[in-house]
């Protein structure tokens, strides 16, 4: 038995409203999970200071979604920003965990990118974007 990952990108425009971006498709990979929210990994320092219910503005989509698990879901969190960089900014802690050189979270994670661009290079300023968001979630 596993554990998954449900993961929702949000964004939000300049009336304030969020739209759902993208609910990529993520592999288990267990040394991201323990940096993300110290699930299934516990050797891995998480990411602190993140929100863990769901905003009240939440898009229906990922409303609906965690409705949907009811009980089965845990560790909520949501990464605004500035949690979104750090993310970024130690993604190479996680070579050890994938034997690899380099882990790219927008190719070897999130498997999407933000309107062709990394999620860590794209500017907001260049769209009727304001803002941006991870919203996830586990089950077992």
């Amino acid at each position: 038995m596993g554990c998954d990952i449900h993961f929702h990108i949000e964004l939000k425009d300049g009336n304030e409203i969020w739209h759902h971006y993208a609910a990529p498709d993520i592999d288990r990979r267990y040394g991201m999970f323990g940096l993300l929210a110290g699930v299934r990994c516990h050797d891995m320092r998480p990411i602190k200071d993140t929100d863990d219910k769901l905003p009240e503005d939440v898009t229906l989509v990922t409303k609906e979604d965690y409705r949907r698990l009811g009980d089965c879901t845990h560790s909520l969190r949501v990464f605004k920003m500035k949690h979104i960089q750090e993310l970024y900014n130690r993604q190479d802690e996680l070579r050890f965990y994938f034997e690899s050189k380099h882990y790219d979270i927008d190719v070897d994670f999130l498997k999407t990118f933000l309107f062709g661009n990394s999620f860590n290079n794209f500017t907001l300023k260049e769209t009727v974007f304001t803002d941006i968001r991870f919203i996830f979630w586990f089950d077992n």
